[in-house]
């Protein structure tokens, strides 16, 4: 079987540490015979940390599915939500100063004011943080906004921007490439790996994870995630921080 993992709150928890006992438990799914993968919203530099201590040096995806990595600096999928749509949601933003949001491309993250205490989480993360202006349209493949109720700003950006678009809920709203999807990236995956849908098992917990339910034969929701992503997976196991996925691993495999 193919294991695809996603990271923050199915196998990393809030305080952005991976359990010792989660990588035992994924050490001891690979000497059952199975493979090992992550899929993650991350971005490359900000997930290494995590793909090395799992052992997974290639073919894993990064940003939503944006980018699939293959051996070394092969890729085996890569797209950018591209600088004019970029320009677009920019714009937009300055119109609604309410709203907070950051972008990323492979490597950094872009804040307008990379001291604010909203996205003090971000070095915790492990993100190289920099300014808005330091940003090249071009390489932006993640935008995330925040704010009390975004319904009105996101009905314009669905209309004016062409993307692909995650909303958690009126507080929040990620816009990506279209083609980027944790399923797309599965698919691919898998396929490099020679298993088909019914070989594979994907954990995740979050909205974003719903196209790796889809497509993988077996789902295992974490924590705390919705009910849409809950009504798709076979069972639901408790966070990371109570070690949920490690307990499933040993009682499955």
């Amino acid at each position: 079987m193919l294991l695809a993992f996603d990271l923050d709150g199915t196998i990393v928890t809030r305080k952005y540490e991976l359990p010792a006992q989660t990588r035992e438990a994924i050490d001891y799914a690979r000497s059952k015979g199975h493979q090992v993968t992550v899929i993650t919203g991350r971005t490359d530099r900000s997930s290494r940390p995590y793909l090395t201590a799992l052992d997974v040096p290639s073919h894993f995806g990064s940003c939503q599915g944006s980018r699939v990595h293959g051996v070394g600096e092969e890729m085996l999928h890569e797209v950018y939500i591209g600088a004019e749509e970029v320009l677009k949601t920019l714009s937009l933003l300055k119109r609604h100063r309410s709203a907070k949001f950051f972008m990323t491309s492979p490597t950094h993250m872009f804040l307008k004011d990379p001291e604010d205490p909203f996205f003090s989480w971000s070095k915790d993360e492990g993100h190289t943080v920099q300014t808005l202006e330091e940003l090249t349209p071009e390489t932006v493949n993640k935008i995330v906004i925040y704010g009390k109720d975004l319904s009105k700003l996101s009905a314009k950006i669905h209309a004016e921007v062409h993307g692909q678009f995650y909303p958690w809920d009126h507080t929040v709203l990620e816009v990506l490439p279209h083609g980027s999807s944790k399923g797309h990236a599965l698919s691919l995956l898998a396929e490099h790996h020679g298993y088909g849908p019914e070989d594979v098992i994907a954990f995740g917990d979050g909205v974003n994870d719903i196209s790796m339910f889809e497509w993988a034969g077996t789902g295992i929701a974490v924590g705390f995630a919705g009910e849409h992503l809950r009504s798709l997976a076979k069972e639901h196991v408790p966070e990371p921080e109570k070690l949920g996925v490690v307990q499933w691993i040993y009682a499955n495999l």
